[in-house]
């Protein structure tokens, strides 16, 4: 089934302010941005009854759906709550500073309407019981269009009256049509590892 590429608008997308998601819980270590109106075109049924993540995996469809625009994963993070951050390169402010930071690049997403979800690996597993729910999911918006993406994670040191926190990062560079994908899939962003 086509994924629905051809609805995404080409062209510049406008600048869009920068999006926060706070507390999201990264349920076995992973976290994803989503546009679920082209993931639902992908799949060609209700996500929500879907368990998404086996289906990606058993039959190799998750390649596709990263490399076509549909989802961009951070994949490895460390299990714990996160302060997600949607940004555009254009924003002028720099990044948060950050300390024991991974990355990874290459990544494509490509939005008709610029209605996103991020949501971690439970949200793809299954549907999420009422009391997971406000740590499963979080409806972001960005402005419609391609952007190529990399996925940042990182410790936030702790401030005056603020204790550290764990942030993970879409940059999001705005495209006039869909870029390439070049992200490696295998790389994972657990900024612990040895």
């Amino acid at each position: 089934m086509p994924d629905g590429s051809s609805l995404v608008p080409s062209g510049m997308p406008a600048f869009f302010a920068e999006q926060t998601v706070r507390g999201l819980f990264a349920a076995r270590n992973g976290l994803f941005l989503i546009d679920p109106a082209r993931l639902a075109h992908h799949v060609g049924g209700n996500i929500a009854d879907s368990r998404l993540l086996e289906s990606f995996t058993a039959h190799g469809r998750g390649v596709a759906v990263c490399s076509e625009g549909v989802m961009v994963p951070a994949f490895g993070v460390e299990a714990g709550y996160y302060t997600v951050l949607l940004r555009s390169t254009e924003t002028e402010d720099a990044l948060t500073p950050l300390t024991h930071i991974v990355y990874s690049t290459g990544f494509v997403l490509g939005t008709a309407t610029g209605d996103l979800v991020v949501c971690n690996t439970d949200h793809l597993s299954r549907s999420p019981s009422p009391s997971e729910h406000a740590n499963a999911e979080r409806p972001v918006h960005i402005s419609p269009g391609w952007y190529s993406a990399t996925v940042v994670a990182g410790i936030r040191e702790a401030e005056q009256n603020e204790e550290e926190g764990w942030v993970c990062a879409f940059l999001l560079d705005p495209q006039e049509a869909q870029p390439d994908f070049t992200a490696d899939l295998a790389k994972t962003l657990s900024f612990f590892a040895g």
